[in-house]
């Protein structure tokens, strides 16, 4: 029987629906989102459907999303509220969640929710066809170049360095470097280190042995003990710890770590491919990043173009996110043209949500320029006035106040701006003291 997780901090509805759904699935329960994410973190086997409620005290349905979207292979995360509507649904939706329900509930609707999203956990989990690589495409200089200095640097050992705004394909990217590796038999694991919460960073990375803290019931195996022979993706590398940094240096320099209250010691036989949309050397600079972690990570830096630096790949992305429409819409030139010209600080994540939204709300219509809304019609000065985006990573207050400014104070938009989530600009806010 697969393992269903219900988060809810209420006690009635947490143990309605474990009662509800005991007959098909091993469930088990939570009563906030940070003993969701303890549980997720260490469950074994692991959890395979997560169902959670979005507002809880401290971590938030939307904090569990993120966790679940960290952990490899994803669990499928469905959200629940009282308090629904199409614009908590559409943030919940762009930040990975499966599906998005709004109580009170109907049992049948979430059982068609839980196996729907089953579904398409399994169409997902196909494994590629040989030689396919995942959709990377551009046939610009910009991409054509990047591509290249994959291809060179993917049969070596080297540390590779990916950089870029959020939603460019650094993923992607690092997937094509396993698959033309000779480690391409092995496993790849993507971890993001924004994603987990700071006292679990390193149990994710290295493990643990039962007993090494609260609720540490039972061994744990990190990311560094289950990519062994594969490669290891860390993105928002930046986000570390100075006490995980110190201790992923040593993981570099000597090929062994220990779990977290465990005297073994392992090797650790991966590939370790490092990412960060904001310039590690600016965090060395200001004292926030080793030094002599970042050469360790940047023995061959590849910088991932944003999606305004290659504007000429955007028809090509455009007929490939259209390919999975049942009734694809007409995009006209000039709105090709509008398309072309906006500056989609969300880069491909975004003009993939894009095309999901107009393939369901336009199926079949030929869409112009008039059709698009006001983001895209901007005048280039309108453009210009708004600020690029500055990067998961970004701690200028300078540029949170420009964004908050350009948004009129509507924080939803500012992080659309940044192209950030909401809760990651909360956060920037906290630390600006904003």
């Amino acid at each position: 029987m697969l393992r269903l997780l219900i988060v809810d901090d209420e006690k009635n509805a947490r143990d309605g629906l474990a009662e509800a759904f005991r007959d098909r699935y091993v469930v088990q329960t939570a009563a906030s989102g940070m003993e969701a994410i303890r549980l997720l973190s260490g469950a074994v086997p692991p959890i395979d459907l997560v169902l959670t409620d979005l507002r809880m005290a401290g971590k938030s349905g939307l904090d569990v999303v993120a966790f679940c979207r960290s952990l490899q292979p994803p669990p499928p995360c469905i959200l629940m509220t009282a308090y629904g509507d199409i614009a908590m649904a559409v943030q919940a939706m762009k930040q990975g969640a499966a599906d998005f329900l709004a109580k009170p509930l109907d049992l049948d609707a979430v059982e068609v929710a839980l196996q729907k999203a089953l579904e398409e956990r399994s169409s997902q989990s196909q494994p590629p066809k040989e030689g396919a690589g995942g959709p990377i495409l551009g046939n610009s200089p910009a991409m054509a170049k990047v591509l290249e200095l994959v291809r060179k640097v993917a049969p070596s050992e080297a540390a590779v360095l990916l950089t870029g705004e959020t939603g460019v394909g650094k993923e992607l990217l690092a997937r094509e470097i396993h698959r033309l590796s000779s480690r391409r038999g092995g496993p790849f694991f993507a971890v993001n280190g924004a994603a987990i919460p700071r006292d679990m960073v390193e149990s994710a990375l290295f493990g643990h042995e039962r007993g090494a803290f609260t609720d540490a019931y039972r061994q744990h195996r990190g990311y560094f003990e289950r990519a062994s022979g594969g490669t290891l993706l860390l993105d928002e590398v930046g986000e570390l710890s100075p006490e995980t940094q110190v201790k992923l240096l040593r993981v570099l320099e000597t090929r062994t770590f220990e779990r977290l209250g465990g005297q073994e010691t392992l090797t650790a036989d991966l590939r370790l491919v490092a990412a960060t949309n904001v310039p590690l050397e600016e965090l060395v600079r200001s004292g926030q990043f080793r030094s002599d972690l970042y050469y360790r990570l940047c023995v061959v830096p590849i910088a991932v173009p944003s999606l305004r630096e290659r504007a000429e790949d955007i028809p090509l992305l455009l007929d490939h996110f259209f390919r999975r429409a049942d009734r694809p819409p007409t995009i006209r030139r000039d709105a090709l043209a509008l398309l072309q010209r906006y500056r989609w600080p969300g880069n491909v994540r975004e003009l993939r949500n894009f095309c999901e939204s107009i393939a369901i709300l336009r199926a079949g219509e030929v869409l112009c320029a008039k059709d698009l809304d006001g983001r895209f019609r901007l005048s280039p000065a309108e453009l210009d006035a708004i600020p690029l985006p500055c990067g998961e990573l970004d701690s200028d207050s300078s540029a949170l106040r420009r964004a908050l400014e350009t948004a009129g104070e509507n924080r939803a938009r500012a992080a659309k701006i940044l192209g950030i989530s909401r809760s990651t600009l909360y956060r920037r806010m906290r630390r600006e003291g904003l």
